[in-house]
């Protein structure tokens, strides 16, 4: 039987889990995966400057809602891409202050890229996208912040399985365009203040002023250090 993952263990090969494996470390502590999605590329093109600080504040408030809320930070495990950008790169700095366990599920072309500390790396198939139904169905809740159409793609998935989302709108991506017809298990909560929000209501206001705030920005190409997921 594996045993669960060691919050304070770096990354090493040797803590390769199958998906099996993983599974059954989960089950034996009872453990409640959270499932992250997002940007997994530079900071450098969102039109907020502080948007880097905003992500990991709202990581932050959602991990310590989750452990007031009854579950005990020991038996939350983050669960994300693996790599050591963006929002995953977060979810991992903000689970290692607060000694949750580091889940990295992804596909092998993660390897071609710099990894983030993990107690726990799982593989699973070739290229990214390989991997989103595996992530979907461990996953017990999904938070979404930003994000491509891979992670759209895994939250539509997760919405159709009636698992639990929240979605962190007011930082751009994919995020900033679902609303409750896309995702009728989600809830919406503000970047800033993680209150509650109507993606319907405000969605033309979000946008608005993110494109005002993208056309001030200089017109260079954004740089990227990482997969854009």
């Amino acid at each position: 039987m594996p045993q669960p993952p060691n919050p304070k263990a770096p990354h090493n090969p040797r803590n390769r889990l199958s998906l099996n494996d993983l599974r059954a470390a989960a089950r034996l502590v009872n453990a409640a995966l959270v499932g992250i999605v997002g940007f997994s590329g530079s900071w450098a093109h969102n039109a907020r400057k502080d948007a880097k600080q905003v992500a990991r504040n709202a990581l932050t408030g959602l991990f310590r809602r989750q452990s007031n809320a009854g579950q005990p930070p020991a038996d939350l495990w983050c669960v994300s891409g693996a790599t050591n950008f963006g929002v995953p790169a977060l979810a991992y700095e903000v689970s290692t202050e607060l000694h949750i366990p580091r889940i990295g599920l992804t596909a092998r072309e993660a390897l071609r890229y710099k990894l983030a500390e993990l107690d726990v790396l799982t593989l699973v198939g070739r290229r990214f996208g390989d991997e989103s139904r595996a992530f979907v169905d461990l996953c017990d809740v999904f938070w979404m912040i930003g994000g491509g159409s891979q992670s759209e793609a895994e939250m539509r998935l997760a919405a159709k399985r009636g698992k639990p989302i929240v979605v962190v709108q007011g930082l751009g991506g994919r995020a900033d365009h679902m609303t409750l017809t896309e995702l009728p298990t989600a809830q919406f909560l503000d970047c800033d203040t993680l209150e509650v929000r109507s993606p319907d209501r405000d969605r033309k206001t979000y946008l608005r002023v993110a494109g005002q705030a993208a056309r001030a920005l200089p017109h260079t190409a954004p740089a990227t250090s990482g997969p854009v997921c």
